[in-house]
């Protein structure tokens, strides 16, 4: 009985982790049909750490790429984005304005929502 505890105990943290990561990964797709909805984004892409599978937690900002949102409605949209993430930092980046890399990177590494 106590061994079983021991494990419960040690394999939470990890699948608290997941949790986290799952409800983070939902979050995502709620800011992606905000930004198509009300602010009509032409894509909308989750890269970085939480997209890839190296997000290490509750230190890890999120990293939403959008394409199509621009100038007042940029920081509206960011605004409301912040809002669906609570306290969580996220990075919206405009590819139209993102330097050659990022934008091959999203491309190459992101996942479209």
């Amino acid at each position: 009985m106590q061994a079983a505890c021991r494990r419960a105990r040690a394999a939470s943290p990890v699948s608290s982790e997941a949790a986290q990561r799952g409800e983070l990964v939902e979050q995502a797709r709620e800011a992606a049909a905000l930004l198509k909805g009300r602010f009509r984004a032409a894509r909308v892409v989750l890269f970085g750490s939480l997209a890839h599978g190296a997000w290490s937690g509750h230190d890890s900002d999120v990293d939403l790429a959008v394409e199509g949102v621009c100038g007042d409605d940029y920081w509206r949209a960011w605004e409301e984005v912040e809002a669906i993430f609570g306290r969580r930092s996220v990075d919206l980046i405009a590819l139209e304005t993102a330097s050659s890399s990022l934008r091959a990177a999203v491309d190459r590494y992101g996942v479209t929502l």
